[in-house]
């Protein structure tokens, strides 16, 4: 399960609060750069298609500079994550903003972008 709480924009940057739950049976990878805000034109979901190509590539995103608190390693089955993502960059009037969740990946991969096993932007979108 994703969430986000609160996603604040501002001439110093933005800051959202997101939650995210391991509802499988596997623990996953988790690091400060498998959350994000994705950044579009428009609010069309055949835009977030072609730039995710059905969440099987993570989109272009802005990262955050922060993350507070820092995420674990990796998330067990069951347990939920709380924080905050901040970045640095200045938004201009009528972006389009989703979040981005991921990748999440396996202990066996061998990294974390081999084999993600989930990748998800958000379905809602926020025009600023």
């Amino acid at each position: 399960m994703f969430r986000v709480g609160r996603l604040a924009v501002g001439p110093d940057g933005w800051r959202a609060n997101v939650a995210v739950t391991n509802n499988s049976t596997s623990p996953y990878r988790m690091s400060p750069q498998s959350f994000g805000l994705v950044p579009l034109d428009t609010t069309s979901q055949a835009e977030l298609r072609r730039l995710t190509e059905d969440s099987t590539r993570t989109p272009p995103a802005l990262q955050p500079v922060r993350v507070t608190p820092a995420p674990p390693a990796l998330l067990a089955p069951g347990a939920t994550y709380r924080g905050t993502i901040q970045g640095s960059e200045v938004l201009r009037s009528g972006t389009v903003l989703r979040a981005l969740f991921g990748p999440f990946t396996r202990p066996d991969a061998r990294d974390l972008t081999e084999g993600a096993d989930v990748l998800w932007v958000t379905d809602h979108a926020l025009r600023i």
